[in-house]
């Protein structure tokens, strides 16, 4: 496989006195570099995970892994988001419009394995999706009390869509935003909410008047996107 290098240099960070450059291919550089840096944690640390994420995606599938899609109603204004590809599939055949992958969340294993090493409870990765039939908005939130006022208000539960990663530490994985449309038709109509792991993206709709409601939840840890970047870079290397 051809590999394709991406120059991608980060001005001075002067709270920490670094300069960091990174050079970014088509496949990952190995833990070893990446613990180099890992180590200053903070700020350093959110923009090489955010640079890992936004400029590679991975080229095969990998179990730990659960890609998150999403897909844009142009009728509605709603994003949809699913790890089904069939319901994508099928949403983009009947006129919606896709939008690709957008994170990785843990696989269930990971999540287990990670709430053994760093003591959390796996409930506590859950994060849930809801249906308004109504008005045909999704809610996607980790907030187990914010399910149950919802249901409370005559949404329909569907249960677990996907595992949020370590909400912190060195191998936190990448914030997961959560926007509000104050121009709405309603707090929970179609389109009133949009979640990103893009800070770009966040801080753009922020600028246009979308209301930023704080974390949602995290993509999959670092390391385990490193650890499948690795072995990529290993596979591509025979």
């Amino acid at each position: 496989m051809k590999k394709t290098t991406i120059k991608k240099v980060f001005s001075t960070i002067s709270s920490l006195g670094l300069v960091l450059s990174i050079t970014l291919s088509s496949s990952m550089p190995s833990l070893a570099a990446y613990g180099a840096v890992s180590k200053d944690f903070g700020l350093v640390d959110r923009v090489v995970k955010q640079a890992y994420t936004e400029w590679s995606m991975l080229q095969s599938e990998h179990p730990e892994l659960v890609p998150v899609f999403r897909i844009y109603n142009p009728n509605s204004g709603e994003h949809l988001y699913t790890t089904n590809k069939v319901e994508y599939n099928h949403l983009a055949q009947i006129g919606w419009q896709g939008e690709g992958l957008v994170w990785y969340a843990p696989a269930y294993d990971t999540v287990v394995k990670d709430s053994i090493w760093y003591k959390y409870s796996v409930e506590s990765t859950l994060v849930y999706r809801l249906y308004n039939r109504y008005s045909g908005e999704h809610i996607y939130t980790k907030d187990r009390s914010e399910v149950d006022q919802l249901v409370k208000l005559g949404w329909n539960d569907e249960g677990v869509a996907w595992y949020s990663g370590p909400p912190d530490g060195p191998i936190a994985g990448d914030r997961i935003y959560r926007l509000y449309n104050p121009n709405a038709r309603g707090v929970y109509e179609a389109g009133a909410h949009l979640y990103t792991e893009n800070f770009l993206e966040k801080e753009a709709l922020s600028a246009q008047g979308w209301l930023y409601e704080g974390t949602g939840w995290h993509g999959a840890s670092s390391a385990t996107l490193l650890e499948a970047y690795s072995a990529e870079r290993t596979a591509n290397a025979k």
